[in-house]
């Protein structure tokens, strides 16, 4: 299998000069060094491609969002993002 498949489908792949990519399969094994670029594909995208990757195309801080979320009971789920929506039309 090749490792790096995912990650050859960004868009921006052979242009990207960010030292660690949410859709690398080994992405836990890399070190971030401040200073760093960051990968500037949108989330939305990043998961389309990375489905099938144990991280789902997210960086470390948004996996731990997500995580997060999926221990909120779906009752409590479904009247945040009520609420969000109302506010989101009342801009």
């Amino acid at each position: 299998m090749n490792k790096d498949i995912e990650m050859k489908k960004c868009p921006k792949f052979y242009r990207c000069s960010a030292p660690i990519c949410p859709l690398d399969i080994d992405y836990k094994k890399r070190v971030f060094i401040k200073g760093d670029l960051e990968c500037t594909l949108p989330r939305n995208k990043r998961m389309l491609i990375g489905k099938n990757l144990p991280n789902k195309g997210l960086t470390v801080k948004e996996l731990g969002g997500l995580k997060g979320w999926d221990k909120i009971p779906l009752k409590r789920q479904q009247e945040i993002a009520k609420i969000g929506t109302k506010n989101l039309i009342s801009l």
